[in-house]
């Protein structure tokens, strides 16, 4: 098979010979003439003799299956030319992942990125491993870390993501201090129709706002999305739902342990049955909706909702720390 490049103003993917693939450009032939494309542009790429194991492995990821992707990349992951490249990334992405269900780990999976980035340099990959790493040092709480690697993203021309990881870190070491930063970061990415910037922007502030006592603004923040179509369709569905959730319980004031009263849980039940019922893209708030299912629906003696959310969290997460909470 041929390899082919699909480029963000392209209506469909061309025929390519792929050269090489750079942080910051793609060099390819086509029609025997050497060409080269800003990886920017790019939409997405594929290699014409992409191993059956590669694409195995990348489906076991997008179901949740991290234990399952890490076996099938880390020979791959050895492999000789640009194979090599691919699985390394996966592999420790894979790792990070699981980090973030199980809550330990981090360091292996930093460990990991750090192998591939001394191995690989700027490869196409680079920003993504970039971005790995600075989401699990900032779960490691290593802030200084995370601070780094979002700082170091802007140098692959993503200003706006850069922005917003740095604001995140800074609402880890000072609750409610980016708040303004991340409405102005919101509206940046909807100017330039970075949806996925503005969405995390806006979880992230609602959030933030919740955590200081004003968590009717932020659920509102929130709320007004649901009533869109496109929200429906989007992989941040679930996240919007669960953040909702975690908002009502602020709302009502939490235990002393941080943990959220029964009374809310319950009237977040609405909220997090409409996540169980049409949200599954995103395994990590798939996870978390799975738990909230079960402690929601088990309090309001929805017995039958919390048995079928707690069968498929104990049988797609059973080393995470969620499945943990509900045993």
């Amino acid at each position: 098979m041929k390899d082919y490049i699909w480029l963000r103003d392209e209506a469909r993917p061309f025929e390519v010979e792929l050269v090489s693939e750079g942080a910051r450009q793609i060099t390819f032939k086509r029609g025997g003439e050497l060409g080269t494309v800003a990886t920017k542009d790019v939409r997405g790429h594929r290699h014409g003799d992409t191993p059956g194991e590669l694409d195995h492995a990348l489906e076991r990821m997008d179901k949740g299956d991290f234990p399952a992707a890490e076996r099938l990349l880390a020979p791959l992951a050895e492999a000789e030319g640009w194979v090599r490249a691919h699985a390394g990334f996966h592999r420790a992405n894979a790792r990070r992942l699981r980090a973030e269900l199980e809550g330990t780990g981090h360091d292996e999976a930093l460990a990991l990125l750090d192998r591939w980035r001394a191995r690989e340099g700027e490869h196409f990959l680079a920003p993504y491993a970039t971005t790995a790493m600075a989401e699990a040092a900032l779960a490691a709480g290593q802030h200084d870390r995370a601070r780094l690697e979002f700082e170091r993203l802007a140098g692959y021309g993503l200003a706006l993501a850069s922005r917003l990881g740095l604001a995140r870190v800074g609402e880890r070491v000072t609750p409610g201090g980016a708040i303004e930063e991340l409405a102005r970061i919101e509206v940046a990415a909807l100017e330039l129709r970075d949806v996925d910037v503005a969405m995390l922007s806006r979880i992230t502030r609602a959030s933030a706002l919740g955590k200081t006592g004003r968590a009717k603004e932020g659920a509102d923040l929130l709320l007004e999305l649901l009533d869109s179509k496109s929200l429906v369709r989007s992989a941040w569905h679930g996240a919007v739902l669960n953040a909702i959730a975690s908002l009502i319980a602020d709302l009502a004031g939490r235990l002393p342990d941080g943990a959220a009263k029964p009374e809310a849980r319950v009237a977040a039940s609405y909220y997090v049955n409409r996540a169980l019922r049409y949200t599954s893209t995103q395994p990590l708030e798939r996870a978390k909706t799975l738990a909230l299912a079960v402690e929601a629906n088990t309090l309001a003696g929805r017995h039958d909702i919390a048995i079928m959310a707690k069968s498929e969290l104990g049988r797609r997460y059973a080393t995470s720390r969620f499945h943990a909470r509900v045993r």
